[in-house]
């Protein structure tokens, strides 16, 4: 006569079995073995584990997969390269909107103009937009200079030259390539001689639209 335990159960779900056909047949044995096969899942201890490749191929579909269950713990570094990423796919665009209301200079030299500033994150870009538009009045015989400004360094600069009515300007420029450090995004703005360049109410804005790679 010989009885064994099951491997693939264990603790109060493990039963013993037969192993010739004289062991003794017990109804607390098929008691056990009941309890197991409710309580079955496939989960260690609860039977035999089923292995990834169990699973057949397109089994499991995006309907089965609750919204944001799938995070970055999930996904393994370098699994997602970019040629699983269709292009401009991923993008964020970060925006410095005017707050100070009705801000003036009279500097004849460049100045930051308030709140036309923003310091982005230090992830690689394939490509960088940088968008600004603000309306102004210029007073006294002089024009005013704007200059959108990517980490000190002046990307494309802007004129108002009509003096004594609200005008509105706009500047764009795109960066291709950003490195991975720290980037400032700003604008500068002076005058060409002696006046004044005031900003209307808050109308003005930086918009920064990345792509990343």
């Amino acid at each position: 006569m010989a009885r064994t335990n099951a491997t693939n159960f264990s603790g109060g779900l493990q039963f013993p079995y037969a192993t010739t056909g004289s062991d003794l047949f017990k109804k607390e044995d098929v008691q056990v073995l009941a309890q197991a096969v409710d309580q079955h899942d496939h989960t260690s201890g609860k039977g035999l584990v089923l292995p990834a490749s169990a699973i057949p191929n397109g089994f499991i579909t995006s309907a089965m997969i609750a919204d944001g269950t799938i995070t970055s713990t999930d996904i393994a570094d370098g699994t997602i390269a970019t040629a699983d990423i269709a292009s401009n796919a991923v993008s964020v665009t970060y925006l410095a909107p005017g707050v100070t209301v009705g801000p003036s200079t009279t500097s004849t030299a460049p100045v930051d103009m308030p709140d036309m500033l923003y310091t982005f994150p230090t992830t690689a870009v394939s490509s960088l937009t940088l968008e600004f538009t603000t309306s102004v009045i210029v007073t006294g015989a002089t024009y005013a200079i704007f200059n959108l400004m990517l980490d000190g360094t002046v990307l494309i600069t802007g004129f108002v030259q009509q003096s004594g009515v609200n005008v509105t300007i706009a500047l764009a420029y795109a960066v291709y390539n950003v490195t991975a450090t720290t980037h400032t995004a700003k604008v500068q703005w002076y005058l060409g001689s002696a006046g004044t360049v005031t900003a209307s109410g808050i109308n003005r804005s930086l918009v920064l639209r990345a792509t990343y790679r």
